[in-house]
């Protein structure tokens, strides 16, 4: 880790192919979509175990309709939502994450 020009910060670590799908969204999110990353091919190396599983869980919707402004503004409480007022939502659609491990049902109508 070392400064760069206009307070940046470059990190320069090896990581596994395996850990980075699916962190290229949670990068965005951390950097509030102001972070570059760059990933190249380092080195074949073996096994070094197990990756840590997801640590939030989903906001699923309970029912059927379209989403509504003051429903999900309560919701925003409960994690991060992903759908927005008038969209259409089914039972079982996950529309957001839940700010801890557990799976919530939610109503967002």
């Amino acid at each position: 880790m070392r400064p760069s020009n206009d307070g940046k910060t470059r990190l320069t670590f090896l990581a596994p192919a395996r850990g980075l799908i699916g962190y290229h969204s949670e990068f965005l999110t951390d950097t509030r979509g102001t972070g570059l990353m760059n990933r190249s091919f380092h080195d074949y190396a073996p096994h070094k175990g197990p990756i840590r599983g997801r640590r939030a869980g989903a906001l699923i919707a309970n029912s059927s309709g379209k989403a509504v402004a003051y429903a999900l503004w309560n919701l925003e409480e409960r994690g991060r939502i992903m759908v927005r007022p008038g969209d259409d939502v089914y039972e079982g659609m996950i529309i957001g994450e839940h700010s801890r491990g557990n799976d919530l049902e939610v109503n967002p109508l």
